[in-house]
Formats: C-alpha cells, structure tokens, sequence
C-alpha cells in the first residue's frame, strides 16, 4: 500500500475522530474525507482501527530503513536520536494517538519491533526491561 494511501486516510480518519467517536464514523465519510474511493479502502484495510496501526507501522517501517545496524547495538545514539526525530516529524499523529486511545496499540507494535529486532530474550531477563523501559520513556515523552 502507498504512504499517500496510508496519509490520506490516516489524515481523514483523525480529522473525523476530533468531531466524533471513531464507531459513529462511517466508511463513505471517511473515503469522501480522504478523497480516495472505498474500494481503495476495503482493499488496504479490515477496519477503521487497521488505519491506526498502518499509519504506526509505516512510521516503523522508515525507522527501520533508516536505523544504525553496524555498531552492534539497537540503542546507539544515532537510533535513539532518529526515534525522538520521528516521534517529532509525526508529532499530530502521536498526540492523536493518546487523545483518542491508541497509546495500548502504539506500545504493542512498538515492543513487537524491538522484539524482533533484539531476537529471543527471556522473559526473566534484564535485557526485556531495556525495551520496556526505552518505549516508556520514549511514549511518555511525546505526551
């Protein structure tokens, strides 16, 4: 799917959600909001909800593109600093996230990546609190 997809129904979706709740939105008024047909929808997603998700997985998705990979660790500074610069470029969409009560999704698919990006840790091991501890700090400070 297309960022421009992904922007246009994200922009739509949030734009909607600031006048009412996201089960009172239908889908003709979100593709006439984002300008795009809903065949277009139907095709890229299973529900209003399945947006959210898109829009933080390709915010993910650059990250991942964009990420040192030759020091040896996730948590160098070059990452950490392009984490903070995403969360900033995308800052609207981040405070929508809270206000409309997606933070819980935006943690889930955040610890996903880390996970895959750190491999198997156990669930009894110092190394799992690292990344709990680095999406807490980073999620509460975009708040």
């Amino acid at each position: 799917m297309s960022e421009y997809v992904t922007s246009a129904y994200g922009e739509a979706l949030f734009r909607l959600m600031k006048k009412k709740n996201i089960e009172k939105i239908t889908v003709d008024e979100l593709c006439e909001t984002g300008g795009i047909g809903r065949a277009t929808y139907f095709r890229n997603f299973k529900s209003k909800e399945d947006i959210v998700a898109t829009l933080i997985d390709t915010v993910i998705e650059r990250f991942e593109s964009n990420m040192e990979k030759n020091d040896g660790t996730f948590y160098c500074y070059s990452n950490v600093l392009l984490s903070f610069e995403l969360f900033y470029e995308y800052r609207e969409y981040v405070i929508d996230i809270f206000r409309f009560g997606y933070v819980q999704l935006l943690v889930l698919r955040l610890t996903e990546f880390h996970e895959k990006v750190d491999g198997d840790i156990p669930a009894s091991s110092v190394d799992r609190y690292r990344i709990y501890a680095y999406i807490g700090a980073l999620t509460n400070t975009a708040t």
